[in-house]
């Protein structure tokens, strides 16, 4: 522990910027295997103390050099960037420019087993937003890529649509998800289908009633 906080704190005095950065995360994921307990636990201390905080102060699209750190953190560590990278919080207060680097991280670095485990968290404890939406697309698609959408992916995502019902009735986006479920899953909504139809039918998308029909086909 004493090593690993030496080591954290050097760390810390060294990243002055973003290439200080990419420099030092860069050296973190070439460790070699016999240093992979300490890498782990220095990649989380990086990414909550370092990443996670220049990713909640976007305030425009992220920089190269940011999203090539944030990627090849992913490629080693991708467990360590789903618990911090897609949190809670971050899912109920995306914005723009991180839904951008979230979606990225989702397309390139997370793997199906991993992004059905995201989905299935973010969708049962946060009420998403617009941006937030696009994030759960991307990793519904990584999900279903690797046949790993089951009745309860299904029954979570049914539970998630409800929740943002409240505030995103009139959403596109929130209605497309639904459509989704209801066209490609339909066989694997079962008991979530009366909820998902309840859901929508408090929708303001014209998307909405495309899903409602769709759903009447599996009644």
């Amino acid at each position: 522990p004493a090593k690993a906080k030496a080591t954290l704190q050097l760390a810390r005095n060294l990243l002055s910027g973003m290439d200080g950065i990419t420099k030092f995360c860069e050296a973190l994921v070439q460790q070699d295997n016999s240093s992979v307990h300490l890498s782990n636990r220095l990649v989380g201390s990086v990414l909550r103390i370092m990443i996670l905080p220049l990713l909640e102060s976007l305030e425009a699209a992220a920089p190269r050099s940011f999203l090539t750190v944030v990627h090849r953190i992913a490629l080693a560590h991708p467990r360590s960037v789903a618990d911090h990278l897609f949190s809670d919080h971050l899912f109920a207060n995306t914005s723009v420019h991180q839904a951008e680097v979230m979606t990225k991280i989702a397309k390139e670095n997370v793997r199906a087993p991993l992004a059905r485990e995201i989905l299935l968290r973010c969708s049962e404890r946060v009420e998403w937003n617009e941006r937030s939406l696009r994030v759960v697309e991307e990793l519904l698609v990584v999900t279903s890529t690797g046949g790993m959408v089951d009745e309860e992916v299904t029954s979570s995502l049914c539970r998630g649509i409800e929740k943002s019902m409240n505030t995103l009735a009139s959403s596109l986006r929130l209605a497309k998800l639904g459509l989704t479920l209801a066209t490609k899953f339909g066989d694997k909504l079962k008991e979530s289908q009366k909820s998902l139809e309840s859901s929508l039918s408090r929708s303001k998308s014209f998307l909405a009633k495309t899903a409602l029909s769709k759903l009447g086909q599996h009644s």
